[in-house]
């Protein structure tokens, strides 16, 4: 139950953070919520497709391990750095491409 909770926590963040972290990155709001939904259709094709294949392999703690490390490589790469002078204002040195990649690692 506590696994399914942080699930679940993590997955409902994500959702409700992306256009404030897109904003971050220096799109306008609208363009923000417009760049929300290329990485939701990324996430339910790869969803359909890791439940299709865990089904037919009937093997399916090599898709859950994958999912919650691609999830791990992607919060790692939201973190602002800490050598940054802007570390408190949670911006990162990365470029704005890998952090928006890291969008679609987490989703």
């Amino acid at each position: 139950m506590l696994a399914y909770f942080g699930a679940d926590h993590s997955a409902s963040a994500i959702v409700s953070f992306q256009p404030t972290i897109l904003r971050q990155l220096g799109y306008t709001s609208s363009a923000a919520q417009i760049h929300t939904i290329p990485v939701f259709l990324t996430a339910f094709v790869l969803s359909i497709a890791s439940a299709h294949l865990s089904d037919r392999l009937r093997h399916r703690y090599a898709f859950a391990m994958s999912g919650i490390l691609l999830a791990l490589v992607g919060w790692s790469l939201q973190l602002p750095s800490p050598n940054s002078p802007n570390h408190h204002n949670n911006t990162s040195t990365l470029p704005a491409g890998v952090r928006y990649f890291g969008l679609f690692t987490i989703t």
